[in-house]
């Protein structure tokens, strides 16, 4: 377990780096981690879904793609 958490805390400085971040911006507290968690499953499941679908046209679901990891100004 320790090596992983290594190996993950290794992976997250080469892209702290990459893309020129402070390493705090990628800490997220335990509401934001939960939401971050709860929106990537969703997305998993319109992905599964666009794999088993056999009915709905690939123009449907490019619409739906392009909304999916959109996030919408409620204001």
């Amino acid at each position: 377990m320790e090596a992983r958490r290594a190996f993950a805390e290794e992976i997250s400085q080469v892209w702290y780096v990459a893309l020129q971040l402070e390493p705090e911006v990628g800490k997220l507290s335990e509401d934001e981690a939960e939401a971050l968690e709860n929106c990537l499953y969703v997305n998993e499941l319109m992905v599964r879904c666009k794999e088993a679908a056999v009915r709905v046209s690939p123009k449907v679901w490019a619409g739906i793609e392009e909304r999916m990891l959109m996030v919408r100004d409620e204001r």
